[in-house]
């Protein structure tokens, strides 16, 4: 998704703020995106030098071979996209809208905290001492059981050049599809520039880690204690097993079972199983089967 700002900035100015070197045409900025949804007037990061880029747009990145390419040379983009965030939203730039809603037929709970900006759909069920952040959707008929929290910052940071850890502001929303079930002390982040999904009919058992920019497809079980990091996507009719870990960036096929306890450390393919730490895959029949 993409982030609009109050106001345009020019990439000039950004380059000045951040004590960058500006190379290419100056050009107007006006939302903020991620590498996959780079458009015109788009600012975005590539931790990785670029044979070419997005037409006018401004590239927090290494170097581009493209001679006429609007960028900002760095040599951490990351923590460079991450001070541009920063100095947008201490200049009031970034303000994202709050258009939440709540029927009147969804239960909840008089202990929870639903945040403005949060929306849930009808036939929702929220339990004791939930905390919904603003930015999370729900959709039709989903249940979240006792001390979930959903829609927070993820851990997401990179260190300057003195080691200090900084944080990287979290843009995205939740977004949870209908027929959802999330159990007790659960804990869900938002994306920093993208989403986080968690598909129609997934259901997940207590006690539930899953981090910024996961995406989880329809139909698949997460059982208590598993732990999905960053950017892990999960397919159709998974089975994540008890205390199961994901590592970031990863992914789990359609029909792939994960056992208890299991470490992934490499992606997973469609129908296949993955036992033990670190994973390695079976012969063992898939869920799917």
């Amino acid at each position: 998704m993409i982030h609009k700002l109050v106001s345009a900035v020019s990439s000039g100015d950004l380059a000045v703020a951040l004590g960058l070197v500006h190379h290419g045409p100056e050009i107007t900025i006006d939302h903020i995106a991620s590498l996959s949804e780079a458009s015109s007037g788009s600012l975005w990061f590539s931790t990785m030098a670029l044979q070419y880029t997005t037409p006018e747009s401004l590239v927090i990145t290494r170097g581009v071979n493209s001679g006429n390419a609007s960028y900002l040379e760095s040599l951490n983009p990351r923590l460079d996209f991450i001070r541009a965030l920063h100095w947008l939203i201490r200049e009031g730039l970034v303000v994202q809208e709050r258009c939440g809603s709540i029927p009147s037929e969804s239960r909840i709970h008089p202990s929870a905290v639903i945040e403005p900006g949060a929306a849930i759909g009808p036939g929702c069920r929220i339990g004791p001492h939930v905390h919904l952040h603003a930015h999370v959707m729900l959709g039709p008929n989903i249940q979240i059981g006792s001390g979930t929290v959903i829609g927070h910052d993820g851990f997401g940071y990179e260190r300057d050049e003195t080691g200090r850890p900084i944080h990287f502001p979290h843009l995205g929303r939740v977004v949870v599809g209908e027929g959802v079930t999330i159990g007790n002390l659960c804990c869900i982040s938002r994306g920093t520039l993208n989403d986080t999904i968690i598909g129609a009919n997934v259901k997940i058992d207590d006690q539930a880690y899953i981090a910024h920019n996961v995406r989880i497809a329809e139909n698949t079980l997460i059982m208590s204690g598993v732990r999905l990091n960053g950017g892990v996507r999960i397919g159709t009719n998974c089975w994540i097993g008890t205390g199961a870990m994901v590592r970031e960036g990863r992914s789990v096929g359609d029909g792939a079972l994960v056992g208890m306890g299991s470490v992934v450390v490499s992606s997973v393919g469609v129908r296949k199983t993955v036992l033990g730490n670190p994973g390695r895959e079976t012969e063992k029949i898939s869920c799917a089967e």
